[in-house]
């Protein structure tokens, strides 16, 4: 009988292991590495921006088509029932003018219009499932509170200015978008390493309206509305057209909820604020000049309700 002697398990004794390789986490230490470091995220092949849930992108996607029957956005929405619980919820607020209470998708529609249906689908996605920042929860929830209070006061600006009010107020829900794009970017490469916020947060603000181009793109939001919230600070594009109307109208809104208590008061905000001059210019292409408290008593009345 031939013996066989080919490859063996070699014994407990013989075997040589590698000690497992961890990687050390990086910390960056000044402002220009962590943003440096963002960027090369925010370009690389690899990177993922944060998901809508397919609901709210298959609504907001059926809402651009010309003619929509209420039939089709109903059988959308209704395939989340936790979602058409809050929508119902949101209808039946006083704001929205319901004599009688709304109890069912197809009320709501007609109550709220599709456009208004779909911010706050996105609202409410925003703020119960898309942003995940592990160690950085408070800081997203910060700018989130923020864009709904600038989206409130852009919708506020728009109906004194005769403007579409649902589409100022979805551009002020959606202008900082990157910032919390930045902030899962950084929980995500300093898991356990936190940087300091003095030079984190000046670091997450330098990168944020590209970053916001790149998300707003990633979840097909209308190209004119891309341009508006990825050029927010610019001043030079300011006041153009109807792009520089809703800028303007961003401009007014964001001063006003610094001014009412819904800044975004971190380190490096202030480099980002607009200044005296860019908001008389923008109150003057709104024809606003004397009506800001006007615009703050409408907003205070949708926001209270």
């Amino acid at each position: 009988m031939s013996s066989y002697s080919g490859w063996r398990l070699p014994e407990a004794a013989e075997c040589e292991v590698d000690e497992p390789v961890v990687d050390e986490p990086v910390v960056l230490t000044t402002r220009e590495e962590i943003a440096e470091r963002l960027r090369q995220t925010f370009a690389s092949r690899g990177y993922e921006p944060p998901v809508l849930p397919r609901i709210a992108l298959e609504l907001m996607k059926l809402s651009r088509q010309p003619k929509v029957p209420l039939h089709q956005l109903e059988q959308i929405l209704v395939q989340d029932p936790t979602l058409t619980g809050q929508i119902l919820k949101c209808c039946n607020r006083p704001r929205f003018g319901a004599r009688a209470p709304i109890r069912s998708v197809r009320a709501a529609l007609m109550r709220l219009g599709i456009p208004e249906v779909c911010n706050q689908v996105l609202r409410i996605s925003m703020k119960s499932r898309v942003f995940r920042a592990p160690g950085w929860e408070g800081e997203v929830d910060a700018v989130i509170r923020h864009s709904e209070a600038v989206a409130t006061y852009a919708s506020a600006v728009a109906r004194l200015a005769d403007q579409d009010a649902p589409y100022a107020y979805l551009c002020g829900l959606m202008h900082d978008l990157g910032l919390i794009a930045a902030l899962i970017a950084l929980a995500d490469q300093h898991a356990g390493a936190r940087p300091d916020l003095e030079l984190a947060w000046p670091a997450l603000l330098e990168v944020h309206e590209g970053a916001t181009r790149l998300v707003a793109e990633a979840w097909e939001l209308p190209p004119e509305l891309v341009d508006v919230v990825a050029d927010h600070h610019q001043p030079d594009l300011a006041f153009v057209g109807e792009r520089g109307a809703l800028i303007a109208g961003l401009v007014v809104a964001e001063l006003l909820a610094q001014q009412e208590g819904a800044g975004l008061n971190v380190p490096g905000a202030s480099d980002f604020a607009a200044g005296e001059l860019l908001v008389r210019r923008a109150c003057l292409r709104l024809d606003l000049q004397g009506k800001l408290p006007q615009v703050v008593k409408a907003a205070k009345a949708t926001a209270g309700d």
